[in-house]
């Protein structure tokens, strides 16, 4: 009996290859090869034959052993070569080599080039796994890790099991893929003739590709405020963005774009792995993959930035497709703020997004203390010029935050205030100093002396421009107003 396991390596055109060959079951049988049914969900989009791999993981061998011995006698059945496809396998060196010890094994996988499959990663981990970094907090930290999926050296592992001839690691690059599409340079891989193409239907788009940039940071942002824990809405919004990037064409919206040094970094540092690769594992090395004084077209070096506009388009699409999306936004943006939870970097940019969409969707901003006012009016500007000194405030003893952390998760420049939305700021100069708060809080309180304590609620109007009040019972009055300066 044969068999031939498609293995990767992840995000290598993995989720269009499993449509295409799930689409085209028959054609493949009449080329004689046995591929079984597996799902796909509303996008499109499956994990392949990833039972096999989940079993493995999950140290099951005897359900493992189960599925390869039922798949290969079907196909046996068929006369046919088993053929399988899911990314799960692509580390399970050890367990496919012992499964598929009695049937001759082809390993076919792709490799892309390294920095551009960290790039997709991170789409990966934003879209499904609820990640919260940027891209250049995420390319800095892989700078610290080892990194054998992306630089390769899985494959070599493959290679001490398997004969040189039976592993088959083919260039990850649409310049190079027969007619440009990755399903022709797959059948090419299984030894069928290029004048049959014509039997097996390509899709009419793309499948499963990466988020645009606009849909990437509203993904990010809203991993914030949407806990895990609410898988359905997750799946929701996933679909939505997936759905809306996989008709978007490739091109400036789709193109990452990493800093200078970063990228600089990372060459250094996957050079050694990628020459070894083309040197021992890839076959016919087209000219230009994997030179470094070439960026993949999926890349540009530079500063990244994102239109507001681009990402108020993509809430707006979202909410009209997920109407609960909107209450549950505002919700939970409001009680991170409330509960000292509001990070700098990525609240605000939230909060400052729906404003800016739907400035009536954002309420003000109300937080308790209770000290002296002068204390009160000396902390307010000190945490207004130094955020960054990170000094905890009480908050009614319940709550510890900085005041950069709530006020819209404002970081301040002395003696401006930088608000950052998304990938921009704008910076704002706060017209207020310590005396105007100390005089506002003693005639709402109707204290004279400022040693006094009282009770009392500063209030964030989000909406812009960003105002600030403080309210005693039912009066309250203006402290701070953060007007945009250009």
């Amino acid at each position: 009996m044969q068999a031939v396991l498609h293995i990767g390596a992840p995000k290598t055109g993995t989720s269009a290859l499993q449509f295409f060959l799930k689409e085209n079951r028959r054609a493949l049988a009449r080329h004689g090869y046995y591929y079984p049914w597996h799902r796909l969900d509303r996008n499109r989009v499956s994990g392949g034959h990833a039972s096999l791999g989940t079993a493995l993981l999950k140290g099951d061998h005897a359900h493992a052993r189960h599925l390869v011995r039922k798949w290969l006698r079907a196909a046996h059945r068929r006369d046919a070569t088993l053929l399988l496809s899911t990314e799960s396998l692509y580390d399970q060196y050890d367990a496919i080599a012992e499964l598929f010890a009695d049937t001759d094994t082809w390993i076919i996988a792709y490799f892309r080039d390294p920095i551009e499959a960290l790039i997709s990663n991170h789409n990966q981990v934003v879209k499904r796994h609820s990640a919260k970094v940027t891209l250049e907090q995420y390319l800095r930290e892989q700078l610290q890790r080892t990194r054998d999926n992306v630089s390769g050296q899985t494959l070599f592992r493959w290679l001490e099991r398997f004969p040189r001839e039976r592993l088959r690691v083919l260039p990850y690059w649409a310049d190079h893929f027969p007619g440009g599409r990755i399903e022709y340079s797959f059948l090419q891989s299984l030894g069928i003739d290029p004048a049959h193409r014509n039997a097996f239907a390509l899709p009419k788009r793309r499948i499963n590709t990466s988020y645009t940039n606009a849909a990437l940071e509203m993904k990010r942002l809203l991993n914030h405020v949407i806990d895990r824990s609410e898988a359905k809405l997750l799946k929701d919004i996933d679909l939505v963005l997936q759905d809306l990037s996989d008709h978007t064409p490739p091109g400036d919206a789709k193109r990452a774009v990493v800093a200078p040094a970063t990228h600089a970094a990372l060459e250094e540092v996957f050079r050694p792995s990628n020459d070894a690769i083309k040197a021992e594992l890839l076959r016919d090395v087209p000219p230009g993959f994997l030179d470094a004084s070439d960026p993949p077209e999926g890349l540009c070096i530079g500063d990244s930035t994102i239109p507001r506009d681009a990402l108020a388009e993509v809430y707006e699409h979202l909410t009209d497709a997920v109407p609960e999306l909107d209450r549950k936004v505002r919700e939970n943006t409001m009680q991170a703020f409330q509960n000292g939870e509001a990070t700098p970097e990525a609240l605000p940019g939230l909060a400052g997004l729906i404003s800016h969409f739907a400035p009536s969707r954002i309420p003000t901003v109300q937080v308790r203390y209770c000290m002296p006012i002068k204390e009160c009016a000396d902390r307010f500007l000190w945490y207004m010029d130094r955020p960054e000194a990170g000094a905890p405030l009480s908050l009614d003893g319940r709550m510890r935050t900085r005041l950069a952390g709530w006020v819209a998760g404002f970081r301040c420049q002395q003696p401006e205030l930088e608000v950052v939305q998304g990938k921009h700021s704008t910076i704002y100069r706060p017209a207020v100093d310590r005396d105007d708060v100390v005089q506002v809080i003693q005639e709402l309180a109707g204290y004279e002396h400022t040693e006094a304590r009282c009770g009392f609620d500063l209030e964030i109007d989000l909406s812009s421009p960003v105002t600030v009040f403080v309210r005693i019972g039912e009066e309250r009055q203006q402290v701070a107003r953060l007007e945009a300066s250009g």
